[in-house]
C-alpha cells in the first residue's frame, strides 16, 4: 500500500467510526431504554443486562454501516479538498480515479462486515436475545414471589408464601388459588412449591409437594373435595400469559437465509406470494452493495463539498441517504401494490427480486457521471484513456473514408471506366469589399 493511500484511509476512517457510532446509538435508543427498563424492574444484573443489550447493536449496524462510510468518505475527503490538498495532487499529475483504490478498499471492508452482519451477526443476536431473556425470566420470577405478600402476576392465580429459603430454591407453606372458574375454585396447600421453565418445550409449570388440594362442587358449590398429594402436584402455566413483555418477536430481517427460502417455498405450493421472503432475501446482499455504491458517490461529491467544512460534507451525505431511502421505500411500496390482490401468488418474482436492488441500480450511474464529471473539470479529459483513442481512431477512420469519397467524386466518370483519377480540385474564393459612393 503506498503512501497515497494509507493517507487517504487515514483521513477516513476517524469520520467513519465517529459516523457509526452516532447513527448506531440514535437507532439503538428506543429499544435499548425500552429494555433496560424492564430488566432494571426485574433486578437483573448488570452484566446481563448489558450483555443483553449488546445484541441489539447488529440490528442497527445492519442499517448504519453504508450511511457511515458515506458520511466519513464526504468528511474525509472534503477536509482534504478544503486544505488544497486535492488541488496539490491534481498538479502533481494524480488523477481523481486515483483516489479509488484506497477508497474501494475501504468499502470492500465495510461491505464485508456488513454481509456477514445481515447473514449472520443478526439471526443469531436475536436468538442469543430470546435465550438469555428466557433464563433471566426463569430465575427472577421466582425472585417476584416474596413471603406473606399475595402475588398475583399469574393470570388466574394468587400465590402466598410464608417464607422463602435464605439458599433458594423454592417457597415453604405455600397457598395457592385457582380462579380461572368463579363458579369453582381451587385452593392448594402445601408445604413446598417451585417454579420449573422448559426452555425446550417451552413450558412453565408451578410443582407443589406435600400438600392437599380443595375443590368445590356440586350446586352453588357447596360440596367439598379433597385430595392428598404426598408426592408432587403440577399445576401448568401458559408461558404467553405469565411472560407477555419478554418476546421478541422473530421477523423476515432476522431469519436466515434456508429459513427464508424454506418459508418462501411453503408459501409458493400453497399459491400465497412469496415476495416479501424474497426481498427479505434480496435486502441481505443488497445492503452490502451499496457501501461499493457510496464509496463511488463519495469520492465525486466529496472533493466538491469541501469548502464549506465538515458540516457541508456531513449535509451532502444525510441528502444521498434520504434519497437511497426514499428509492428503497417507494420500490417496496409498488412491489406490494405489484403482488397485491387475488392472483399476486401467480405473479413472478423477477419484480420482488429487483425491489432492494433499484437505489443501487438508480445511485450507481449518478455516482459514475458525477466522478467522470468531476475528473473531466480536473483534467479536461474523459477518464478512460482507451475509451479515448478508440473514438480518436473511429474518427481518423471516418475522416479518411470521407476523403476518399470525395476524391473519387472529384475524378468525375473516367474514374470508374479505370482511368487516372484526377486531382483534387482547390477552389478559391476571393471576396472584394464594396464601397459607398462618394458624394
Amino acid at each position: 500500500m503506498r503512501t497515497l493511500d494509507r493517507y487517504v484511509i487515514r483521513e477516513v476512517v476517524p469520520p467513519l467510526l465517529l459516523a457509526l457510532l452516532i447513527f448506531t446509538f440514535i437507532l439503538d435508543i428506543p429499544p435499548f431504554m425500552e429494555q433496560l427498563e424492564a430488566l432494571v424492574s426485574k433486578g437483573v444484573p448488570w452484566g446481563t443486562a448489558a450483555t443483553m443489550l449488546m445484541m441489539l447493536i447488529p440490528q442497527a449496524l445492519g442499517l448504519t454501516i453504508p450511511m457511515a462510510l458515506l458520511v466519513g468518505l464526504l468528511i474525509g475527503l472534503g477536509r482534504m479538498s478544503g486544505d488544497r490538498e486535492t488541488v496539490a495532487l491534481l498538479a502533481c499529475g494524480v488523477s481523481p480515479y486515483r483516489l479509488l483504490r484506497p477508497v474501494l478498499l475501504l468499502a470492500g471492508v465495510a461491505a464485508a462486515a456488513h454481509l456477514y452482519v445481515m447473514v449472520r451477526a443478526i439471526p443469531d443476536a436475536n436468538q442469543t436475545f430470546r435465550q438469555i431473556t428466557y433464563d433471566v425470566v426463569s430465575q427472577q420470577l421466582e425472585n417476584d414471589v416474596r413471603p406473606q405478600v399475595f402475588f398475583e402476576n399469574f393470570p388466574g392465580l394468587v400465590l402466598y408464601t410464608r417464607d422463602i429459603p435464605v439458599s433458594g430454591g423454592g417457597w415453604k407453606d405455600v397457598l395457592v388459588a385457582d380462579t380461572n372458574k368463579p363458579d369453582s375454585t381451587i385452593l392448594y396447600m402445601a408445604q413446598r412449591g417451585r417454579l420449573i421453565l422448559d426452555r425446550p418445550k417451552q413450558t412453565v409449570d408451578l410443582v407443589l409437594e406435600d400438600g392437599t388440594r380443595y375443590s368445590s362442587r356440586g350446586a352453588g358449590g357447596k360440596e367439598l373435595e379433597t385430595y392428598r398429594f404426598p408426592q408432587q402436584l403440577i399445576v401448568t402455566l401458559d408461558p404467553k400469559t405469565v411472560f407477555p413483555n419478554f418476546q421478541l418477536l422473530r421477523g423476515l430481517n432476522e431469519l436466515t437465509i434456508p429459513e427464508l427460502q424454506r418459508q418462501a417455498a411453503e408459501k409458493i405450493s400453497h399459491g400465497l406470494p412469496a415476495h416479501q421472503e424474497v426481498i427479505a432475501i434480496q435486502q441481505k446482499f443488497s445492503f452490502p452493495v451499496a457501501c461499493l455504491v457510496f464509496a463511488v458517490i463519495g469520492v465525486a461529491l466529496g472533493l466538491t463539498v469541501a469548502r464549506d467544512g465538515k458540516l457541508s460534507g456531513f449535509v451532502v451525505g444525510i441528502a444521498v441517504i434520504f434519497a437511497y431511502y426514499i428509492l428503497l421505500y417507494l420500490a417496496e411500496s409498488l412491489t406490494k401494490g405489484f403482488y397485491g390482490g387475488a392472483d399476486g401468488g401467480s405473479r413472478t418474482l423477477l419484480v420482488a427480486q429487483l425491489a432492494r436492488w433499484t437505489p443501487n441500480m438508480v445511485l450507481l450511474p449518478f455516482g459514475i457521471l458525477a466522478l467522470i464529471w468531476r475528473a473531466r473539470w480536473a483534467e479536461g479529459r474523459l477518464p478512460f484513456r482507451s475509451i479515448v483513442r478508440l473514438t480518436a481512431a473511429a474518427a481518423g477512420w471516418m475522416n479518411r473514408r470521407r476523403e476518399a469519397a470525395d476524391a473519387a467524386t472529384a475524378a468525375g466518370p473516367g474514374a470508374a471506366r479505370g482511368g487516372r483519377p484526377g486531382r483534387r480540385r482547390v477552389v478559391l474564393v476571393v471576396r472584394v469589399p464594396r464601397f459607398p459612393a462618394s458624394s
